[in-house]
């Protein structure tokens, strides 16, 4: 299979044309098939249960097409399964969960090198788990034509936080100013797009591209794509949004914190034009980001005319004018050979149609709003899954509980009209309503309440090593006395409607703190291996008898 694989990238890169202004693929896609079959993680701890390599000799990048991915578990509780992918050349490592998988319909992103470990991590008892890998695109290099106005291509590199690369057609798209910091490009450029990229580095001497580690790409919605395909000059549009990154959970603009303001075109007289984008070049240069400045030369009222240096991979870009730092166009058509290079004016009546009428992410715009919060109270101990239901939740920035601010690698934004949530407890009990927040705006508070185990909660380890650290959480009423026992038997007895440990050797008894929780923690000597032992706590408000937990058993191990 690995022989076959690289005898046809060796043959498709020798096809590969001389490209000048149209965008060429830097990979090709080869099969590579692996199946894990059905897996489950049956110990009582987090476990890496799914694990192999995928390697192409001599590959400049990789990125991988799974037929399945089935990752069991709940996002936003602690429980999902997590498909871990690590390039073994930089480190660079994507994490996603089931939602994440079909945001990027069962692909991922970028990797930079010839070999990167695929793993799934399961939690215990959350079910099966199963990814087929099906196809792999593999970087190769590919040549370029020189195209610019004037004897000498005077593009410098750049660094425009609002300008991305987009894969894998090798296009530029822009973040603009509607209510989610969407996307523009050409419409030519549209066919085969699905990846944003950000904070692109340099190409290798021999011009393959490198690729952003999986924190700056951003898998795009497919259901916001709009474009005319690209009618000719003065007709060439797309406009479309992408979902958070999987790792950080941020969007493109909160990650990059700017985007365009969109103008319509000032007096071509005395005016500037700077084309930013991810045109092709010779060596390390090619396909990042790089800028030129060149004269307005002409404004037909759909087309725009510029002696600015253009190249294969700069369609889509912005066309700023220059002395507003703002967006006035889409690049589009190179052309400077007779006279210009073009783009379509923003004021086109086809794309403002689009972009005042968003599909898919796009369209989540205005302020959050919340209709419900399940469940309405949490004991504060153990921790505890909250969902929030409403309206636009795409490009949510923080949601708070009551002081806690939580960001949004801390919450999974399901969809635009649900988040869940993993609080973490309160310094007190009582009210602590929930707030979320967008660019847009702030909903109204939801009620939310923290509330106390009752009766009281003790997690233990069922299994324990000698020579280490035990640690006994607990939660009950706030201030309450709480007294951790253990026992060597697990018989109890009856008392004011509870079963207390017999015989039970008290290890702590103290005051809970104002969210009613408590911990100890003692080291478990190696003498101890093969003990067996119970704990419970038992709660008290004064002399009144509140409740009691379970027994829980631990046995130590050597």
């Amino acid at each position: 299979m690995r022989l076959l694989s690289l005898l046809l990238v060796s043959l498709l890169v020798l096809s590969l044309p001389i490209v000048a202004q149209d965008e060429v693929p830097p990979d090709v896609n080869v099969e590579y098939g692996y199946d894990s079959g059905w897996v489950a993680n049956d110990t009582d701890h987090e476990q890496v249960i799914i694990g192999f390599p995928v390697s192409v000799d001599t590959a400049r990048s990789l990125r991988l097409y799974f037929s399945e991915v089935e990752l069991s578990g709940e996002p936003g509780n602690g429980t999902a399964s997590v498909l871990r992918i690590t390039s073994l050349e930089d480190g660079a490592q994507q994490r996603m969960n089931r939602i994440h998988a079909k945001q990027w319909q069962d692909s991922s992103a970028y990797f930079n090198g010839e070999t990167v470990l695929v793993e799934v991590v399961a939690q215990p008892g959350t079910g099966l788990n199963r990814v087929k890998l099906s196809t792999v695109d593999v970087g190769v290099p590919f040549g370029t034509a020189d195209s610019q106005c004037g004897a000498t291509d005077d593009r410098v590199p750049s660094s425009d936080p609002r300008v991305g690369r987009l894969m894998p057609v090798v296009c530029t798209a822009w973040m603009i100013d509607d209510c989610n910091q969407c996307f523009l490009s050409a419409g030519h450029c549209v066919g085969t797009i699905d990846t944003m990229q950000f904070n692109v580095p340099l190409s290798s001497s021999s011009g393959s591209l490198n690729h952003p580690p999986p924190e700056d790409q951003y898998a795009v919605d497919p259901t916001s794509i709009q474009s005319n395909g690209g009618q000719g000059t003065g007709n060439d549009w797309s406009y479309f949004g992408t979902f958070p990154n999987s790792n950080t959970g941020l969007t493109a603009a909160q990650a990059m914190g700017s985007w365009f303001t969109l103008q319509n075109p000032p007096p071509v007289s005395g005016n500037s034009i700077r084309i930013t984008g991810y045109g092709a070049d010779d060596g390390m240069f090619d396909n990042i980001q790089q800028t030129h400045v060149g004269p307005f030369v002409s404004d037909s009222g759909t087309q725009l005319g510029y002696q600015t240096d253009t190249q294969g991979g700069n369609s889509g870009s912005p066309v700023i004018w220059e002395e507003g730092d703002v967006a006035i166009g889409i690049h589009t058509h190179g052309g400077c050979s007779s006279g210009q290079n073009s783009g379509t004016d923003i004021q086109l009546t086809s794309l403002q149609d689009a972009m005042n009428n968003p599909q898919g992410i796009c369209a989540s715009c205005g302020p959050p709003s919340i209709s419900s919060v399940a469940p309405t109270s949490l004991a504060t101990f153990p921790p505890g899954t909250v969902t929030i239901l409403g309206d636009n939740f795409l490009g949510t920035s923080t949601v708070t509980v009551g002081s806690d601010v939580y960001t949004p690698s801390q919450f999974e934004v399901v969809n635009a009209n649900r988040i869940t949530l993993v609080p973490a407890a309160p310094a007190a009990l009582g009210s602590a309503p929930i707030v979320v927040a967008n660019s847009s705006g702030t909903s109204g508070p939801a009620a939310f309440e923290w509330i106390a185990a009752d009766p009281p909660v003790l997690v233990v380890p069922p299994l324990e090593q000698s020579g280490t650290d035990m640690t006994w959480a607990y939660a009950g009423g706030a201030q309450d006395t709480a007294y951790l026992v253990i026992s060597l038997s697990n018989t109890t007895f009856s008392f004011g409607g509870f079963n207390i440990l017999a015989a039970p050797i008290t290890l702590s008894n103290a005051a809970l703190d104002d969210a009613g929780l408590g911990d100890l923690i003692l080291p478990i000597p190696a003498s101890a291996a093969g003990l067996m032992f119970w704990s419970q706590v038992i709660t008290f408000d004064g002399a009144a008898l509140q409740g009691a937990s379970g027994a829980l058993q631990t046995w130590i191990i050597v």
